[in-house]
């Protein structure tokens, strides 16, 4: 029960990192948190509340400006996944790994990860609204960058314009 409680509290700590970003002595002691927290989930064999563990670390991260780091995390989470059933944790997996690799202009990548869960949420039983609102929103915004994408690319510089036939 001691090893429970001490991830538990580790957890809540790294969670408050994410309500509290302005506090930089809490911030820095994110990565510790999550050590600590993580290391004992996987010690017990808690396979969700490490994905969770996971995924409030690439939030910390993310606000923190870590993008790739961020992305890693989520990462991690949805690996430990593979070999579980459907479920909504992986369907949020798949969702903060669109936000991750869109924010980083990968967007061919956020598009994949928009697709993923978006298959499973039509496989799982529906979420509540306020979630779905997110994945909805979400969706949204990364295939209206996916539209948009070539032409940003031609005005930013990064590829010439496509010679139409």
């Amino acid at each position: 029960h001691r090893t429970v409680m001490e991830a538990y509290l580790y957890d809540t700590a790294l969670s408050i990192c994410y309500y509290v970003p302005a506090d930089v002595s809490l911030s820095d002691r994110a990565g510790s948190f999550f050590q600590q927290a993580s290391d004992r989930y996987v010690r017990l064999g808690h396979v969700n509340r490490y994905c969770k563990c996971c995924l409030r670390a690439a939030a910390v991260l993310h606000i923190q400006g870590n993008r790739s780091e961020a992305e890693y995390y989520s990462q991690q989470a949805l690996n430990k996944l593979s070999d579980a059933p459907m479920s909504s944790l992986l369907a949020v997996c798949y969702h903060n790994l669109a936000v991750h690799t869109a924010v980083q202009q990968r967007v061919p990548d956020a598009a994949s990860h928009v697709r993923a869960y978006a298959a499973l949420l039509k496989q799982l039983p529906k979420l509540a609204s306020s979630w779905m609102q997110h994945m909805d929103n979400t969706q949204w915004l990364v295939l209206k960058m996916q539209e948009l994408w070539p032409q940003y690319q031609v005005q930013a510089g990064m590829r010439e314009p496509q010679l139409g036939g």
